[in-house]
């Protein structure tokens, strides 16, 4: 992107209303409470999500593994959700869908809805990834700053620490868009993509933080990299999506999302 559409991505979040939209979780079950970590206020509405510590049969972050995973066959447990109020959230036909209402925005300062699990120290987290536009799920979402994808963030911190890959619509086209976001400025990219579906991964190996994508058959290419000494040892890892954009139109949906342990840096491609 160039700077005059990073100028505006930014004046887009300005615009964002100050009263939020009430949150929906779309599964009928019996609500559990909790409080959020890292300092940040989580959103829960009903049962489809555990207590906020998200990590497990514990109650805290755990080290990366296979326990992590979802495949989304059941009622939504074990994650916690920043932000709710900013999206409907909800789990059906093997998916988490993920509908974020308007003028929702992951950039610089502003934020919006995290789906996420807290997990110590280095990970590889991966999911295949749809942007459809809600009001024809046979198409991807219409520009402009519609995605939906994975992150990780430094939630034990005041200013805002991420670095994500997501897809769908950018300023002028379906792109894949990979941003890292340090004490509140934003550095980020959006080549595009031949279709607004993609296998996404985040690979963080100490400092280094590695996101990848790769068509349903194809190889995978690294989107970008960046040096993260900032991270601490917990981060929040799990689904994001934001539309700032009015109508918001848009439902991101991840068939499972999977957590491992890397062991070297070839672990991150293969």
């Amino acid at each position: 992107m160039t700077p005059q559409q990073r100028g505006h991505e930014l004046m887009m979040g300005m615009m964002r209303p100050t009263i939020l939209a009430t949150f929906v979780l779309s599964l009928a079950c019996s609500s559990d409470g909790g409080s959020g970590s890292g300092g940040d206020d989580t959103s829960e509405g009903a049962a489809d999500v555990t207590s906020a510590d998200g990590g497990g049969d514990d109650g805290g972050p755990q080290p990366a593994s296979s326990a992590l995973d979802d495949a989304f066959d059941g009622p939504l447990r074990g994650w916690s959700v920043l932000h709710g109020d900013e999206a409907d959230v909800s789990v059906s036909g093997g998916e988490l869908h993920i509908e974020p209402h308007a003028l929702s925005l992951w950039f610089e300062a502003e934020t919006s809805v995290l789906v996420y699990k807290p997990v110590l120290g280095d990970v590889i987290v991966d999911s295949f990834v749809r942007a459809r536009a809600l009001s024809d799920g046979a198409v991807p979402p219409a520009p402009p700053y519609r995605l939906g994808g994975l992150m990780v963030r430094d939630g034990g911190v005041a200013a805002e620490n991420y670095a994500f890959i997501v897809v769908g619509a950018d300023d002028t086209d379906v792109s894949i868009e990979t941003k890292s976001t340090v004490d509140g400025q934003s550095e980020f990219q959006g080549p595009p993509w031949p279709s607004g579906e993609a296998v996404l991964r985040i690979c963080r190996i100490g400092a280094r933080v590695r996101l990848l994508a790769r068509g349903a058959d194809g190889a995978w290419q690294e989107r970008a990299a960046f040096d993260r000494p900032d991270f601490g040892d917990e981060l929040q890892v799990g689904a994001v999506a934001y539309a700032n954009v009015d109508p918001a139109d848009l439902r991101v949906s991840f068939d499972a999302i999977r957590f491992r342990a890397p062991m070297a840096a070839a672990d991150c491609t293969d």
